[in-house]
């Protein structure tokens, strides 16, 4: 996947494009790789999702936090540094509506640990916009929401990880791999964070053909 940052068209609006978007967001890395794909993006739409960001890569990072050291890392440095800025006393209340304490097994080293609840909305919203990142570093072209349909892993009784084993990859170590496979009628890409939580997104035909009840949105 090569470094497309010089075009000049909003990869999410059209408009012109004034700045450049990381793919996925450069946040969910403890350190950045050399890899990570940049795009055209314009001020306004690269600035409107920065909230959703926090809050999606907050929650992920929490969730991934007992199985990823990459999660561990982005937590406890990141993370707990933009909680305790000013202008984010609406996400640390946020959090403290939507955990749950749960026991932990005998051995985790801890008796009890917070869970959190995401919000499927923003939690969406932020994925689509990965999603049409990479599909326009892949495919040079923009994708609209009516063509594209997101799962999350716990909602999908397939194993994707193992059937998209075959599919080209990109890999940016345990924080973010990708992977996806295009046809002429639409295609794929799945992805995953701190190799524990994944999505898969479909486009084209499968997309606009399925039932919409898409999860979470």
């Amino acid at each position: 996947m090569r470094d497309i940052g010089q075009r000049l068209a909003c990869y999410l609006c059209a408009g012109e494009a004034t700045t450049r978007d990381h793919v996925p967001p450069r946040g969910f890395f403890n350190e950045v790789p050399n890899n990570i794909i940049t795009i055209p993006a314009c001020h306004q739409c690269n600035n409107s999702y920065a909230k959703d960001e926090e809050y999606f890569r907050t929650m992920v990072a929490a969730q991934c936090y007992d199985k990823s050291a990459a999660a561990r890392q982005v937590w406890q440095g990141p993370v707990i540094r933009a909680l305790w800025r000013k202008g984010y006393e609406g996400l640390r209340k946020r959090l403290l509506r939507k955990s749950m304490l749960i026991q932990l097994p005998p051995g985790r080293g801890l008796p009890i640990a917070a869970v959190f609840v995401v919000e499927g909305g923003r939690a969406a919203r932020v994925v689509r916009k990965i999603v049409k990142g990479l599909y326009f570093a892949l495919r040079d072209e923009r994708l609209d929401d009516a063509d594209l349909l997101i799962f999350l892993d716990q909602d999908v009784r397939l194993d994707f990880q193992n059937l998209t084993r075959t599919w080209q990859e990109t890999d940016m170590g345990e924080t973010f791999r990708c992977r996806w496979a295009f046809d002429d009628n639409g295609g794929a890409i799945w992805m995953q964070f701190y190799r524990a939580s994944w999505w898969l997104a479909v486009m084209g035909d499968m997309a606009r053909d399925y039932p919409r009840r898409e999860t979470p949105g």
